[in-house]
């Protein structure tokens, strides 16, 4: 077992055609690993930090152990699981029947919900994720993605470079996020 202690990680799968694609992202406090005591070798997932990382490492065995001595950490991972399961089965289950701009704006919005500082640019919160990697989260393909954060860049509500994301107004992201579900 691992938990991320600073920094971000990405965890990527593969398609049926053999493509790499974001499964999620990973934050302060996040756990990854075989819980069962399996081999990590056996995830279908890749582990890739996005910067400097600061990881936490234990033996499952010994992770089992902390969480029967320390029930608020094994409360605090059911909750992060099943937040993180509610967002999958969001993410896959409603990728038809809501727009793209609705996907990405809750994809933004659950993203910014993980961190607890403003960006160094002082705008709002800094996401350190690339155009295909929302993409991927959001169900939508790159070009769609770069066309709504172009739009919403020129509105004032998203600042951007090849690296990060800095969402300047958290209000309009949830609004939009709410908005045209079909």
């Amino acid at each position: 077992m691992y938990c991320i202690l600073d920094g971000q990680v990405t965890l990527v799968r593969v398609d049926q055609e053999g493509n790499p694609f974001t499964a999620d992202l990973l934050f302060d406090g996040d756990f990854m690993g075989a819980r069962d005591g399996s081999g990590i070798e056996e995830s279908p997932e890749t582990a890739k930090a996005k910067g400097s990382v600061a990881l936490w490492r234990a033996p499952a065995s010994e992770f089992c152990n902390l969480l029967l001595k320390h029930p608020p950490l094994c409360l605090r991972l059911l909750q992060r699981s099943s937040q993180r399961q509610r967002q999958s089965e969001w993410r896959y289950g409603s990728a038809a029947l809501m727009r793209a701009e609705t996907r990405l704006a809750a994809t933004l919005r659950d993203l910014s919900g993980q961190f607890r500082t403003r960006c160094e640019h002082g705008f709002g919160l800094h996401l350190r994720i690339s155009q295909q990697e929302l993409a991927d989260l959001a169900g939508a393909s790159r070009p769609v993605v770069s066309t709504l954060m172009n739009r919403l860049r020129d509105q004032g509500v998203l600042g951007y470079s090849r690296e990060y994301i800095c969402v300047r107004d958290i209000g309009v992201i949830e609004q939009l996020a709410e908005k045209n579900r079909t």
